[in-house]
């Protein structure tokens, strides 16, 4: 019986360090996007995906000293050679200015986003996001070399006021659903309402009559 033949193998062995981590893309390898609300449930899934595709992120938050709040970003692989912190504020104009230059693309999730009904909703959510998002389209327009901007939306289009669904109720795409079905017909209804629309259904509706008028009085002298 033949025994096996081995090779033999230096005993030997050197430890190497693990090699940094390289983007899979090479389209995306160097392009700069900014995020805003980084920090937030959907910033932190939009800085997530877009380091798995090669980006390089910005992304801006309230207070990049906390560092408590940014452990989950910062453990996301490619997080250590391509994502950066900003401090911005939505009520301070410009910024956003130094974040945004240098990006190609800009992502605005930055947005504040309340589980309960607020006693002040005009100050604490309608002004911030209306006057943040027109802040981050300031930046942009100085910038010289951002080509795109996203606009993202908010949980609140699935959750709503939040009682609409006992406590743990487990929301998905479709809860929008009845939302966007609200909303069109709240448009709809307040279309109808306005008094430019309402003149111009009352023009209509002379017209049809007018016509159905016209035709029935020429069927009448046919038949006479």
């Amino acid at each position: 019986m033949v025994a096996p033949s081995t090779t033999s193998t230096s005993s030997t062995s050197t430890s190497t360090a693990l090699p940094a981590f390289v983007p899979t893309n090479p389209e995306t390898s160097g392009v700069i996007v900014t995020v805003t609300g980084a920090g937030g449930y959907l910033g932190e899934h939009l800085v997530k995906t877009l380091l798995e595709h090669g980006y390089t992120v910005r992304g801006t938050v309230r207070d990049p000293s906390k560092e408590e709040k940014l452990e989950v970003l910062k453990a996301l692989p490619g997080a250590a050679e391509r994502l950066t912190f900003h401090a911005a504020d939505l009520l301070v104009p410009g910024s956003f200015d130094s974040v945004v230059e240098g990006a190609t693309y800009v992502v605005h999730s930055a947005s504040p986003v309340a589980l309960e009904v607020v006693a002040n909703p005009e100050e604490t959510l309608i002004r911030p996001a209306v006057e943040g998002t027109e802040n981050v389209l300031a930046s942009v327009q100085k910038s010289t070399t951002v080509k795109r901007v996203v606009l993202t939306g908010s949980f609140r289009a699935v959750f709503g006021l939040g009682d609409e669904h006992p406590k743990g109720y487990v929301y998905t795409g479709t809860c929008f659903l009845g939302w966007l079905l609200s909303a069109c017909l709240l448009l709809l209804f307040s279309i109808f309402l306005s008094e430019a629309f309402f003149s111009r259904l009352v023009r209509v509706i002379s017209f049809l009559a007018s016509e159905m008028g016209t035709r029935a009085m020429l069927r009448l002298q046919i038949l006479l």
